[in-house]
């Protein structure tokens, strides 16, 4: 894997993230139940999105590491986000 490829999976995995983030904090937010809706959407865009990538990357497990490892750290940031901003309000 050369260091394009990891940039773009960092890119659009907190590219998405962020987009999410606020589509949450604007819109999902004056909704009865956030928490759910914000799991709902985020679950469907974690699934095209790795598939997307797995797709598209060249198989080997060096490639699936990177990409488990991207992702687990920007779905923990977002959740992280989400929990604290879902506490304050």
């Amino acid at each position: 894997m050369n260091i394009v490829n990891i940039v773009l999976l960092l890119l659009s995995a907190s590219l998405l993230n962020v987009i999410l983030f606020y589509f949450f904090k604007k819109y999902l937010m004056k909704t009865e139940n956030p928490a759910m809706l914000f799991l709902v959407i985020n679950i469907f865009k974690d699934i095209i999105w790795v598939g997307y990538w797995i797709i598209n990357l060249e198989t080997n497990q060096t490639n699936f590491l990177f990409l488990i490892g991207i992702f687990l750290v920007t779905s923990f940031a977002l959740y992280f986000k989400v929990i604290r901003f879902l506490n304050r309000s």
